[in-house]
């Protein structure tokens, strides 16, 4: 390897990663609760959906159109909720 570093891969069934705004608290604990196989916290401890495939994405972007998916974040920010 480039870095003379061993490493193992495994595969992962996570296509993409969205960071998440909620409008109310209310709307957040509903899609935590709907969502809880497909979410995870970032070092900042935002929440983040991590979907399988495009498909996914787009099908839950539909399901919560109140919910913000961000592709990015800058590194450090604490996301606002609520």
């Amino acid at each position: 390897s480039e870095y003379k570093v061993d490493a193992l891969y495994d595969p992962s069934s996570i296509h993409t990663a969205r960071w998440l705004t909620f409008p109310d608290e209310t709307t957040r604990r509903r899609f935590e609760q709907e969502q809880a196989s497909s979410m995870a916290m970032d070092v900042d401890h935002n929440p983040v959906f991590l979907a399988s495939n495009k498909y996914n994405l787009e099908v839950t972007m539909e399901r919560w159109p109140k919910v913000g998916f961000h592709a990015t974040r800058e590194h450090g920010q604490r996301l606002a909720h609520g």
